[in-house]
């Protein structure tokens, strides 16, 4: 977490002279229901997660914010190996290196809601986010009668986000949000090493677009301003 903290803290020292910056960590649970028809064959995956994400946010007035988050970072390698004695060793008969990268990023543009008086440590907020997204499944097998593959998935979501957030004193507060997806773009491009094929067989793509997609996601952070 450090070396994402880091990055931030030297772009706030940037453009702290011009702007009002604050710091955040939001605690986000996500929860995200997709499926892929080839053919005849449905692919439903449904998924549900916890994680933090670090952000950083700026305003030269009171009128609208800006804010960068770090949605998604993940890097994973699962090794498996299956093997047989022989007379001559170990023998591998399945398995494979799996290595998957996850990264995302949102962009949004917050305005202030004129619902409190100023006087009031609450304030309501409406923003409007954009939300890229790549990840990436790379399987190099083992054996040699299977072929690598690759997935690769780019997305882009377009969001609102209301939020409600209160101040604890002048610089500390805290910040909670929901995102409601409106529309996603989605690419997914996929590749097997098979030299059997000719290149343009090795290469298959998808585009999907989805209107108002089943993702929900719910954010709950607190903020420092520096």
């Amino acid at each position: 977490m450090k070396y994402l903290i880091v990055p931030l803290l030297c772009f706030a020292s940037c453009v702290q002279a011009q702007t009002n910056v604050s710091l955040k960590l939001y605690s986000q649970f996500t929860h995200a229901e997709s499926s892929r028809v080839s053919g005849t064959v449905t692919d439903s995956t449904v998924r549900s997660n916890l994680s933090l994400s670090p952000a950083l946010s700026w305003y030269s007035n009171n009128a609208y914010t800006q804010e960068i988050a770090l949605t998604h970072f993940t890097f994973n390698r699962n090794d498996e190996v299956s093997t047989v004695e022989t007379s001559n060793g170990s023998l591998p008969v399945a398995g494979a290196v799996t290595n998957t990268m996850d990264f995302g990023l949102r962009y949004e543009f917050i305005g202030n809601l004129p619902v409190l008086k100023k006087e009031n440590n609450f304030s309501l907020r409406i923003g409007g986010a954009v939300s890229p997204r790549v990840s990436v499944v790379a399987v190099n097998p083992v054996i040699s009668n299977s072929f690598p593959t690759r997935e690769s998935v780019y997305a882009t979501t377009i969001a609102l986000v209301p939020r409600v957030a209160y101040n604890l004193n002048d610089q500390w507060f805290l910040d909670l949000n929901t995102v409601v997806n409106v529309v996603d773009f989605t690419s997914v491009v996929s590749r097997i090493e098979n030299l059997a094929l000719g290149v343009s067989d090795r290469v298959t793509k998808e585009r999907q677009v989805s209107l108002f997609p089943k993702m929900w996601e719910l954010r709950f952070g607190i903020g420092f301003k520096i």
